[in-house]
């Protein structure tokens, strides 16, 4: 039996709201752009691409120490994912915005190979 993809993404839909209704949360993706400083330059900035629905979950977490020129410092090292339905243009120059931090995109999947969910992985942080 063949199933379209509009049919598929019709019960993976009703699936995820009917079981995880509990487990939504809303996010932000967001693109950089460039602005006018109005002094004939540019400068970047930030700007929404898309608001979305659906799950955030920490993969992996822990410290990491780096020393560096006889100083030590600990950073947070968290591997966050975010799943939600497929939106054409996501890209790893794009952030996530969620519960008011940012958060850095690392790898994008769709599930199952098919362009109905997207499984992304990011890290909290400012871009680098």
């Amino acid at each position: 039996m063949s199933v379209s993809r509009g049919l598929f993404k019709q019960l993976a839909n009703n699936f995820v709201s009917s079981v995880f209704a509990d487990f939504t949360k809303s996010f932000i993706i967001q693109v950089i752009t460039r602005v006018s400083d109005g002094q004939g330059g540019f400068t970047k900035s930030w700007s929404n691409f898309a608001s979305l629905t659906g799950f955030v979950e920490l993969k992996s977490g822990g410290q990491v120490v780096t020393t560096t020129g006889g100083g030590s410092k600990i950073d947070q090292n968290e591997i966050y994912i975010f799943q939600f339905e497929y939106i054409d243009g996501i890209t790893l120059s794009k952030r996530i915005v969620y519960d008011g931090e940012t958060y850095n995109i690392m790898s994008i999947k769709a599930l199952q190979e098919v362009d109905v969910w997207l499984l992304v992985e990011a890290t909290k942080g400012e871009p680098t």
